[in-house]
């Protein structure tokens, strides 16, 4: 799979809008299936908290993108590897292979054991986390060195 930079822009966008967007679709739907307990607080509050999280994240998500798009080759190809430059490649994909088995385990928990149909409702948003991950990988591994 091959993707420009621009790719991984987009991907960038899509996890820091998805979260709260997914939120607002997520929360009303497990209200209707009656999982909430009547007496709860509203489900407005973890709603409007998704948004205020997004808007901390979206930094954080940009300077990512930036430092490892920014003078990447193009395209960026997934299964980038550097056999000059094992130490970084074996280092970069430890520190996304983390965040990237924690939401496969998000995905395996909710396919073996479902809380109900709405979980899946956040199989997307999971899926392009996963994948701006990979591609931020791939594009700090193949960026171009000056010598």
């Amino acid at each position: 799979m091959k993707l420009s930079p621009k790719a991984i822009w987009g991907l960038s966008a899509i996890v820091v809008l998805g979260l709260p967007l997914t939120m607002w679709i997520w929360c009303p739907l497990i209200l209707e299936a009656g999982v909430l307990p009547p007496d709860g607080d509203t489900i407005v509050i973890p709603m409007f908290e998704s948004a205020v999280f997004a808007a901390l994240l979206a930094p954080f998500v940009a300077a990512v993108t930036r430092a490892c798009t920014r003078s990447a080759a193009n395209p960026i190809e997934l299964t980038a590897w550097r056999r000059d430059r094992p130490i970084l490649s074996i280092a970069l994909t430890v520190a996304t292979a983390v965040p990237f088995a924690i939401a496969l385990c998000a995905i395996e928990s909710e396919i073996t054991a479902p809380r109900g149909w709405y979980g899946l409702i956040w199989l997307p948003y999971t899926l392009t986390v996963m994948l701006w991950l990979a591609l931020t990988r791939a594009a700090a591994i193949q960026k171009r060195t000056v010598a």
